[in-house]
C-alpha cells in the first residue's frame, strides 16, 4: 500500500505522528540507527506510560522507517529510469541534428544549383534576344523591303 509519490507517505506520517508527538522513547546519542527502536523498558522520566506503549510508538516508528525506505527505494529506481529515458533522447537528439544538418547542406547545394540554372536561363535568352533584335535592326522582313516602311500610310505620322 505503499506510492511511489512522496505525497501520500507524508500525509500518512503527518496523520499519524500527533500520536507520537512525545513518545515514551529516549533517542541513544551513538548512532543515528539505534535512535529507531531505542527506548527503555520502564517508563521514560518525564512519561508516566508502560513500556507495552512504548513498544507500539517503536513498531510506528519501525513502520515510518520501512516506508522512507521503500520510498527511497522506488524514488532511486525511478531515478535510474529516467537517467537512461534522459540518454535514450540524447541519443535521438543527437542523430536528428546530424540529420537537420546534412539535409541543410543538401538544401544549400540546390538553392546553389538552382541560382546557377537560373542564371544560365537568363543569360542565354538575353544573348537570344539581342541577336534577335540585331537581326531585326540590320535585315528588315520581306514587306519592310518592299514597301520601307512598318506602318500602313494611314497609321504613319507625317
Amino acid at each position: 500500500m505503499i506510492s511511489s509519490s512522496p505525497t501520500p507517505l507524508i500525509f500518512l506520517i503527518c496523520q499519524n505522528l500527533h500520536r507520537y508527538q512525545n513518545p515514551p522513547v529516549s533517542p541513544s546519542t551513538n548512532h543515528p540507527a539505534t535512535e529507531w527502536c531505542s527506548f527503555k523498558p520502564g517508563p521514560a522520566p518525564n512519561s508516566s506510560s508502560s513500556s507495552s506503549s512504548s513498544s507500539s510508538g517503536c513498531s510506528a516508528l519501525g513502520e515510518v522507517k520501512q516506508s522512507i525506505s521503500s520510498l527511497l527505494e522506488n524514488t532511486a529506481a525511478e531515478h535510474s529510469r529516467t537517467r537512461e529515458s534522459v540518454g535514450q533522447l540524447q541519443t535521438v537528439i543527437e542523430s536528428l541534428v546530424s540529420e537537420v544538418q546534412g539535409l541543410r547542406s543538401v538544401v544549400r547545394e540546390q538553392g546553389d544549383e538552382i541560382l546557377r540554372l537560373e542564371n544560365d536561363r537568363l543569360n542565354r535568352t538575353t544573348i537570344v534576344n539581342r541577336s534577335r533584335i540585331q537581326q531585326r535592326r540590320r535585315t528588315p522582313t520581306p514587306s519592310r523591303q518592299r514597301f520601307g516602311h512598318p506602318l500602313p500610310l494611314a497609321k504613319r505620322r507625317r
